[in-house]
């Protein structure tokens, strides 16, 4: 099963889960709509551009994460420094969705398996100005925690099944872990550049789903909604059968809410 490299337990849970009735990695979706490549150099606001995170980031990086009160990843600085480190979805950004595949299905075929894969998946991004200051900083990740529930919520299946949920999951579901902008750029369109770039980035390698969280007194229901994102109203969960093929949802802690994108919608 996916390992979580480290990082500090994801708060959501799995609700009522029952055993899959319908593989989904089996038949992965398929869009109507050609996904569009991401030009990866273009500004995200006038005169800031978006970079993948390097590991002299890592202290600005988490401390502009802590703004938003989420917990810094635990195992950010040992994933800034390895080679995998969204090397699928930067991939299929750059070059198309068979890229994005290829990039997951080698990872998935090598000795660390699902952990080289997820890390090809994971999107640290940060907001850079001309000068070279971090001023925004964004943190992407298929969610190990929720891949590795439903893994045991059919403790019966078979390692095939097992490899298939992994995938699936791995290949068609992304959370935003974090969105936060320095606030003395506030007002520049920095986080809105930087959401723009995370879509466009797991849309274009066809990721289904696409969904975050956030406190319901933190006013940002509509800054989602602006974007696409469906919200969901408060405690309400995310029905995610069609990623794993199996009943249930994701829970948000209390007082918090869910947005997600669902590409099929």
């Amino acid at each position: 099963m996916p390992k979580s490299r480290g990082r500090k337990k994801e708060p959501n849970r799995v609700r009522r889960p029952t055993r899959r009735t319908v593989s989904p990695a089996g038949s992965l979706p398929t869009f109507s709509r050609i996904a569009r490549r991401v030009d990866l150099a273009a500004e995200i606001s006038p005169g800031i551009t978006a970079r993948l995170a390097r590991p002299d980031d890592l202290t600005r990086f988490d401390a502009l994460i802590s703004l938003t009160g989420a917990d810094a990843d635990d195992s950010l600085g040992e994933m800034l420094h390895s080679d995998d480190l969204a090397a699928a979805v930067l991939a299929g950004a750059e070059h198309g969705h068979e890229r994005f595949q290829l990039e997951l299905a080698r990872r998935l075929a090598g000795s660390t398996g699902p952990e080289a894969a997820t890390l090809a998946a994971t999107l640290p991004l940060v907001a850079v100005t001309p000068e070279g200051d971090v001023v925004g900083a964004l943190l992407a990740y298929p969610p190990p925690n929720v891949i590795e529930q439903y893994l045991n919520a059919q403790p019966l299946a078979s390692d095939k099944e097992n490899m298939m949920t992994i995938a699936g999951g791995i290949m068609t579901l992304a959370k935003l872990r974090a969105l936060a902008v320095d606030p003395g750029w506030h007002g520049r369109g920095i986080g809105t550049g930087l959401l723009a770039r995370f879509q466009d980035i797991y849309l274009a390698c066809r990721y289904l789903y696409l969904y975050g969280q956030f406190r319901t007194d933190s006013g940002l229901a509509d800054f989602y909604r602006g974007h696409g994102f469906t919200v969901l109203p408060s405690g309400h969960p995310l029905d995610l059968y069609v990623v794993f093929g199996i009943n249930g949802g994701v829970l948000p802690e209390p007082g918090e809410q869910i947005f997600y994108y669902n590409r099929r919608d």
